[in-house]
């Protein structure tokens, strides 16, 4: 699925999506224990993740930290 434009704060609450976003506020993944989500995206201000096993890619530098309560999570991107 691709988000074009400026969003705002984007939740998933499902498992297995693949979203590529242009621009949002924040990500947030509160997939659950079997989530696999990947999310990439040039631009968004902050990137919370809640499941297990997602991917969160970002291009240019977050407002605050990248923050992850699952396990096996990959978050990448400029600090």
């Amino acid at each position: 699925m691709n988000l074009t434009g400026d969003c705002g704060v984007i939740t998933l609450s499902g498992e297995g999506i693949v979203l590529e976003v242009e621009s949002a506020k924040g990500i947030v993944d509160k997939s659950g224990k079997s989530g696999k989500n990947t999310v990439t995206t040039s631009t968004a201000e902050s990137v919370w993740v809640a499941g297990d096993g997602n991917t969160v890619m970002w291009e240019k530098p977050l407002s605050t930290l990248p923050e992850t309560v699952g396990s096996a999570n990959t978050l990448t991107g400029p600090q």
